[in-house]
């Protein structure tokens, strides 16, 4: 209560002097309090030794494990710390590495197509290994001087310095014993994918291939038949007597057509695969008769230096005329070779027997003789059953390129 006997401005002693008194013992209470919870941080820091600074943790006894555990349970007992293999490793061989890959029907689908599509998937890619270990290598990619660049692709060319597609990309010449002696060649290489693969491991590599032009995974094919010391010939559909009735394919030569048209199918037609030595027709009876369009042929596959193989066992092929014609002096001789037994024309295992009597009497006969087959399983059956005896019979099976080189007028 205010006090009118004091003077205005004049502080109320008693007043100051009651609320100093009433607020000391708070602050004494208050700062009591403190120092006794500081007393108390400073002894629970002084007498333990926690590390954690009094966060949550959990102590774990660690022992031993490792002295415990036997590896021999979890599969890695007795491994060697070094990238050097053990001795005694090395003279332990469970399973030695065989010396044929399996190619078989169950791994590569069975397809006949008429599409001319050579994409292979990554899944397909060939084997790195040697199907037969005894095979010679040949050259899988072809070289950069003999090839030359079409509207279709890239095709073989003689190289500068004269060397030819056929006397590159064909195998060795060997030494040719005395005696008869026989070439086969065995057609529709490509069509399908599950007999192509069973004639790689069946046939031997001097037979020769000829790839079907239609054909699937041509250079899938091609890659593991050089790799494997198979020669190569690339199938040309050319014109039969019925056409169009008997259609050989969009890429059909006819003897109708201008050279222009003629030469841009073969562009075709050649660019489908490479390493090849040499073409051989696809039907064509009607166009292996016929001068005009033989000639044309004949005289670019000598200026390309191919082969040219005429399986046709029709009496109205001209070719071995025309080949004699399309040779020159700047070019030399055009390779050929005129098939002399085609062994399924009717395809029984009766049939294609007594025609290989006839390819062996021929070859005794003539010192030399030519055979020719379609890919069928049937076919490849017959043939190793037939290869087996045929040295002993005499008979030497010789490569293609060989059997032409020994045609060749000299």
């Amino acid at each position: 209560m205010t006090s009118f006997s004091v003077p205005i401005n004049v502080t109320d002693q008693v007043s100051q002097e009651n609320q100093s008194g009433s607020a000391l013992p708070a602050i004494v209470g208050l700062s009591t309090i403190s120092l006794c919870l500081i007393a108390v941080l400073i002894l629970w820091i002084s007498v333990l030794d926690d590390p954690a600074g009094g966060r949550p943790h959990v102590s774990v006894e660690i022992t031993n494990a490792t002295a415990q555990l036997d590896l021999g349970a979890v599969g890695v007992a007795n491994v060697r710390p070094s990238m050097t293999p053990d001795p005694e490793d090395l003279s332990i061989d469970p399973q030695p590495p065989s010396t044929q890959i399996q190619v078989t029907a169950a791994t590569v689908p069975d397809r006949v197509t008429t599409a001319p599509d050579t994409t292979v998937a990554a899944s397909e890619e060939p084997p790195a290994a040697s199907i037969h270990s005894n095979a010679h290598r040949l050259s899988v990619f072809p070289l950069d001087n003999m090839v030359a660049r079409s509207e279709h692709g890239l095709i073989p060319k003689r190289s500068g310095d004269g060397k030819t597609p056929f006397s590159v990309y064909s195998r060795p010449q060997q030494f040719v014993p005395e005696g008869p002696k026989i070439a086969l060649v065995i057609g529709g290489i490509g069509l399908s994918q599950s007999t192509t693969a069973e004639a790689l491991v069946e046939l031997p590599p001097t037979i020769a291939l000829a790839f079907a032009t239609y054909g699937e995974n041509l250079e899938r094919w091609k890659k593991l038949s050089r790799e494997n010391g198979f020669e190569l010939l690339v199938e040309a559909p050319m014109e039969p007597f019925n056409y169009p009735q008997n259609d050989p394919g969009p890429h059909t030569l006819l003897v109708d057509a201008t050279p222009a048209e003629n030469k841009s199918k073969l562009d075709w037609i050649l660019s489908r695969t490479s390493n090849y030595i040499g073409v051989i027709p696809s039907m064509g009876a009607r166009f292996t008769a016929d001068e005009n369009a033989l000639t044309t042929f004949a005289s670019e596959l000598n200026k390309i230096g191919l082969a040219f193989v005429d399986p046709s066992n029709s009496a109205r092929s001209i070719a071995d005329k025309i080949v004699r014609r399309a040779s020159t002096n700047e070019l030399g001789h055009l390779p050929f070779l005129k098939v002399d037994v085609v062994l399924d024309g009717e395809a029984t295992r009766a049939s294609i027997e007594q025609h290989l009597i006839q390819l062996e009497e021929l070859s005794n006969t003539k010192g030399l003789a030519v055979g020719y087959a379609q890919l069928r399983p049937s076919t490849v059956a017959i043939l190793t059953d037939w290869m087996q005896l045929l040295e002993q019979r005499g008979v030497t099976l010789i490569p293609l390129s060989t059997a032409i080189n020994l045609s060749i007028p000299k």
